[in-house]
């Protein structure tokens, strides 16, 4: 993901809004951002800490960003 979308989605966690990334075959919710890196909750339960460049955002498009 882009440095940019990575800003987004981090301010979307930050405002209690769903913020779901994929990286590989796991995904979660975003819980929160520090550095370069997010702290995601999975369906599992498990905590995982991604950095940004190996993630992306799984629920809008690239045409949709900012926007919903």
């Amino acid at each position: 993901m882009e440095r940019k979308r990575f800003d987004f989605v981090c301010m979307e966690s930050e405002a209690g809004r769903d913020a779901v990334v994929i990286r590989g075959n796991e995904h979660g919710m975003v819980d929160h951002c520090a550095g370069e890196h997010m702290l995601v909750k999975t369906p599992e339960g498990a905590s995982r800490c991604w950095d940004y460049r190996e993630c992306d955002e799984l629920y809008r498009g690239h045409d949709e960003f900012p926007w919903r």
